[in-house]
């Protein structure tokens, strides 16, 4: 996960609910994971079988954190995926806003046991988005009432597609994090040619590195 700080006049034109702003600041983070095994938690072989074709795939989200009438909230601006059948499903299920793009995430131990060296590159119609990171030390669970908490430990997910808000929970537990110690970023024309006017002045304020989730459930979307 990697966190800027944008202007929260600008971005608020796009955002459908109040911003939550970190320390008077508004806040966009782009996260990069891999989903895996996703499937329906009633059912059996044969609904597994039906969802293989989308269980696993990689992500690039655009995000910010807002306030929501069921409390604090990350809305969802754009997500990138590597799966044409995904991107066809999610805005009819969830309202996603979901883009085909190609994606390739790296993930390398370092020469040390407690450093990984992070790398990855998400093209596009519309630009490329390509970084390379490293961390160090050992992971752990955000403090209570820190800056870390208010960008990690969020459960609620916003969208809104052709005017129409929607929520879903999500449920997990607490993430295992690291700070990036180094990022640098060699393409980020993909959200500059996005529609994302707060992009031109966006501030780098560092990155996570979260590890895996092996139990991650996600609830059914509601109408706000």
């Amino acid at each position: 996960m990697v966190h800027f700080a944008v202007d929260p006049d600008q971005l608020q034109v796009e955002i459908p609910l109040p911003l939550d702003l970190l320390h008077g600041r508004a806040v966009v983070s782009l996260v990069a994971f891999r989903m895996e095994r996703m499937r329906f938690v009633r059912g059996s072989v044969v609904t597994r079988w039906l969802t293989a074709p989308i269980a696993s795939h990689h992500f690039l989200n655009v995000r910010t954190y807002v306030r929501s009438a069921v409390g604090p909230a990350i809305f969802f601006q754009t997500e990138w995926l590597d799966n044409r059948l995904a991107v066809a499903l999610g805005p009819l299920t969830f309202g996603l806003p979901y883009r085909s793009a190609r994606i390739s995430y790296h993930q390398d131990p370092g020469a040390a046991s407690s450093h990984l060296e992070l790398r990855g590159e998400v093209t596009a119609s519309c630009g490329s988005f390509v970084y390379r990171a490293d961390t160090s030390g050992s992971p752990s669970v955000a403090t209570p009432g820190s800056d870390d908490e208010f960008l990690l430990e969020r459960y609620t997910g916003t969208c809104a597609d052709r005017g129409i808000l929607r929520h879903f929970q999500v449920w997990h537990p607490a993430w295992q994090v690291r700070r990036l110690r180094h990022c640098e970023f060699a393409d980020t024309s993909l959200i500059g040619h996005s529609g994302c006017p707060w992009w031109r002045q966006a501030e780098f304020l560092g990155g996570h590195e979260c590890g895996d989730l092996t139990d991650v459930w996600m609830g059914r979307p509601w109408r706000a």
